[in-house]
């Protein structure tokens, strides 16, 4: 048989058929079964209450998540390199966020994105004020 390796990789396995008799639980078995019947009334409603709240959590962070949609992307990516082409010496977030038309919030996870990508280049003017540059300028 193909699982012929299986029962010498669980400890808890034996060839002896269970019946009454012969039943044996391990040693470790006894004291998590007592400490579930000691606070399994607290512990198992309190991991369904946490699940429904990590749930929930997750459903109200995606409804509120501002992000510029998949299609449009390409076409607020375009546009920026654009923008930047035209100005070598950079433009700060604001500037571009004026030029493109969204929210600062969304424009600054897809400008990030793009310098993970390697499309831009996070620098700062003489001032100290971040700007992003295309690399190779």
């Amino acid at each position: 048989m193909w699982l012929s390796w299986l029962p010498r990789l669980n400890p808890l396995y034996s060839n002896v058929p269970i019946n009454e008799g012969n039943y044996h639980e391990g040693a470790w078995f006894a004291p998590l079964m007592q400490f579930n019947d000691r606070f399994g009334f607290i512990i198992w409603p309190a991991v369904g209450v946490l699940a429904i709240a990590a749930i929930g959590w997750a459903v109200l962070k995606s409804a509120t998540h501002q992000s510029i949609p998949g299609p449009e992307r390409i076409h607020v990516k375009k546009e920026i390199i654009h923008e930047l082409r035209r100005n070598l010496n950079g433009m700060s977030a604001k500037d571009i966020a004026a030029f493109v038309g969204h929210p600062l919030a969304p424009l600054e996870e897809l400008l990030h994105e793009m310098v993970k990508d390697g499309m831009l280049r996070p620098g700062t003017t003489d001032r100290g004020d971040p700007v992003y540059r295309l690399p190779g300028f």
